[in-house]
């Protein structure tokens, strides 16, 4: 990966760890060259960044704990799309399988894998910044524990923790959290438990919306690794990959663009003349493609393209479609023999 990053949404966890820990996590950001004005983080930040300023809340902290503290924060959000697509998957080990594939859509901080021994079930996570600090693999698992208590509920508890790093002075933090024998200085770090628990199913399972979430994060995987293998990284590019980021939660406006870029809506605007676009042009052309490439899937409704285009009501989509091509999302597909 070219540049590394975690995106805000994920990067949100430590910032709320530290504000309620009552670090002023503002001059942590300025430190590691990160400015804002806000209690939340608007951009994505590079691996190095986000390394750094878990480091420094671990310091400031003087927690041995930071780490647990930080991934018992997450939120569904944290995940980006792919916390949406584990709420709607039908088993355990379906969700497990997304949350592999689709975790470089949160961040590169590394990678998971689940290896089936005999009855134990290994979850595994690898990173190359691993030895930077025992809070990294930490936050990781307890945001993994985090979610799966969400899905089958607050009883749930691996088997067995292990941990790479060495063991803390007082380990009773991550006994009682993840309620079972952690032990450390490992040649992993992993989570075992009853292999039998990919088969069980989960109780808010949505197969038709699992469908349209997992189509939506393939586009946006897709995109992300194109632009990784091209070395993509001009303003065009960085602002689609904003609006396809953000088009889930509806249309974004110019200025919520430029917040994300640290620029101004007028430098925004100018930047994108000078290359030739205006910013509604990029949004209605960025829209189009998406909505064909939605299209051509039939399994797809009209309202849950018109939902991860952004638009409230699929009459609007309708509309601009229409405006885009010259006729309507349904007889597209018809023309198209979808």
């Amino acid at each position: 990966m070219k540049h590394p990053r975690v995106t805000a949404p994920f990067a949100q966890p430590l910032i709320d760890t530290c504000q309620r820990l009552g670090l002023d996590w503002r001059a942590g950001l300025t430190e590691v060259g990160i400015h804002v004005t806000q209690p939340v983080i608007a951009d994505d930040m590079s691996v190095e960044s986000y390394l750094q300023l878990l480091q420094w809340g671990e310091q400031a902290s003087a927690c041995d704990d930071f780490g647990l503290q930080v991934g018992q924060s997450v939120k569904l959000a944290s995940y980006t799309v792919y916390g949406m697509i584990m709420m709607a998957c039908s088993s355990v080990g379906e969700a497990l399988q997304a949350v592999m594939r689709y975790e470089g859509l949160a961040h590169d901080l590394g990678l998971s894998q689940l290896r089936v021994e005999g009855d134990l079930a290994g979850y595994y996570w690898r990173s190359p910044w691993s030895d930077r600090t025992p809070a990294l693999a930490s936050s990781i698992f307890a945001g993994i524990m985090v979610s799966a208590r969400w899905l089958l509920g607050p009883d749930i508890k691996p088997v067995a923790m292990q941990f790479s790093f060495a063991a803390p002075l007082d380990t009773a933090p991550w006994e009682a959290f993840f309620g079972c024998l952690v032990t450390f200085g490992a040649d992993d770090h992993v989570a075992w438990f009853d292999a039998a628990l990919l088969d069980h199913p989960l109780p808010n399972a949505d197969p038709a919306f699992y469908t349209m979430l997992t189509g939506h994060a393939d586009h946006q995987l897709a995109a992300r690794q194109a632009a990784a293998a091209d070395g993509e990284d001009d303003l065009i590019d960085t602002v689609r990959k904003h609006l396809m980021r953000l088009l889930p939660t509806g249309l974004p406006k110019i200025d919520v663009i430029a917040r994300e870029l640290n620029v101004s809506s007028r430098t925004l605007q100018r930047r994108l003349s000078g290359a030739g676009w205006t910013f509604q042009r990029l949004l209605d052309d960025t829209l189009q493609a998406l909505a064909k490439q939605y299209l051509a899937d039939p399994a797809m409704r009209m309202t849950d393209i018109a939902f991860l285009l952004g638009y409230s009501e699929q009459s609007a989509f309708n509309h601009a479609f229409r405006e885009w091509t010259g006729c309507s999302p349904r007889q597209w597909r018809e023309q198209n023999g979808v």
